[in-house]
């Protein structure tokens, strides 16, 4: 996945003549420490001034940010929730970081991660040695800024509290998140103001990111449940599969699923699949249906061993680190959870030396909220009588 810088050619002075164009391709993994390196590429072209202003290039897109059905629930913004973009930047997301005054009384101290000028926090908060910690972080989103109103106190003994949250544009994010990085490198930017559009054809290429290979970030994805992952890598599908070249929709993605889904000998209208990470009331398959893509990625050897890599091993990593530790199962099971409200997934294989795996999918639906430790519980049991009956235990 390639980000690149884009501009005109750079004058002798160091300056590039108008505008500084960032282009993305669906690179979920990109971060502050990647527009850094981005920045001192162009830096060690000569560039001192930026003679126009910053253009995000989300072109490899349409403009429809939001997954469907992530507008079944608006007023969300954990960053679960959050926009997608070609041209994303540090999963869309910021930490917000409040620990006590070192004095042990007066405001908190606050940090923002990545820093950018998007995100403007006022803080009331103050420290206390008396009371309980109780913060109030309340969110208002303006044309050109998220406001943070952060308010109530924090014990002094605690040493940090971390809020994560969505943005409410990716465009001016990024932006800011380059504006700032071009700072940090000592180039200037005439022109403060970030717009969205697309890089003239005339444009050339003066810098460029390229992001670690696939497998990293459906492993990301896989082991730790990442949805603005599964979502951007679904969007990512509908733009290499659509021969019109314009920008891709959500529309080019699913319908491409569809297509794939086919081949593991699932029939259209037996299921049903509107977003890629699964959230809120999108997407409804059965058991047998899961198994059978599990079944058809251990057939594939092009891509089955990087989708098996990608899930979560228990009692190892991700999302099953501390699930069925100390049994028979550490180590031997491998599997995607999923939850939802009065809903628990665990589907993935069990595999001994020796044996063929066995594929599993557990799916329980309508318990409540309360009964997940139960329903969890539930599935890890199946999952250790697996590998009993692999083993002839």
């Amino acid at each position: 996945f390639r980000t690149e810088l884009l501009g005109e050619n750079i004058r002798p002075q160091g300056n590039l003549p108008g505008n500084l164009y960032i282009r993305g391709r669906g690179n979920s993994l990109f971060d502050d420490a990647d527009m850094a390196r981005l920045v001192r590429r162009l830096k060690a072209l000569g560039v001192t001034r930026i003679d126009g202003q910053i253009v995000v290039d989300n072109s490899y897109f349409d403009t429809q940010n939001l997954p469907p059905h992530f507008d079944e629930q608006p007023d969300e913004q954990a960053a679960f929730r959050a926009p997608i973009a070609a041209t994303s930047y540090n999963f869309n997301s910021f930490a917000l970081y409040v620990r006590p005054a070192l004095a042990g009384i007066g405001p908190t101290r606050i940090e923002v991660r990545p820093p950018n000028d998007y995100v403007k926090v006022v803080n009331t908060s103050t420290t206390t040695k008396t009371g309980r910690s109780l913060l109030r972080m309340d969110t208002k989103v303006e044309p050109t800024r998220l406001r943070i109103a952060l308010s109530g106190q924090l014990r002094d003994e605690v040493v940090r509290r971390r809020f994560r949250k969505r943005v409410a544009d990716p465009v001016v994010f990024v932006g800011s998140g380059l504006s700032r990085a071009l700072a940090d490198a000592g180039i200037a930017v005439r022109k403060k103001a970030i717009a969205a559009g697309a890089a003239p054809a005339s444009a050339i290429v003066l810098a460029t990111h390229e992001s670690p290979p696939l497998a990293t970030a459906v492993r990301g994805m896989g082991k730790y449940s990442n949805n603005f992952i599964a979502e951007l890598l679904l969007k990512v599908i509908g733009a290499e599969v659509n021969a019109a070249g314009t920008p891709a929709t959500w529309q080019h993605a699913t319908s491409a699923v569809h297509e794939f889904l086919t081949t593991a000998g699932i029939a259209p209208g037996t299921y049903r699949y509107e977003n890629g990470s699964g959230l809120f009331d999108s997407n409804r398959f059965t058991p047998l249906q899961l198994i059978s893509v599990l079944q058809l990625a251990h057939r594939n050897p092009k891509w089955g061993s990087e989708f098996f890599s990608s899930l979560s091993i228990a009692g190892v990593d991700g999302t099953l680190s501390r699930r069925m530790e100390a049994t028979q199962a550490e180590g031997l099971v491998r599997a995607k959870t999923g939850t939802l409200d009065q809903a628990s997934a665990l589907s993935g294989l069990a595999a001994i030396d020796g044996r063929r795996p066995v594929f599993f999918s557990i799916l329980i639906n309508g318990f409540p909220e309360s009964s997940i430790g139960i329903a969890r519980a539930l599935q890890d049991e199946i999952a250790q009588e697996l590998i009993r009956a692999l083993s002839g235990r």
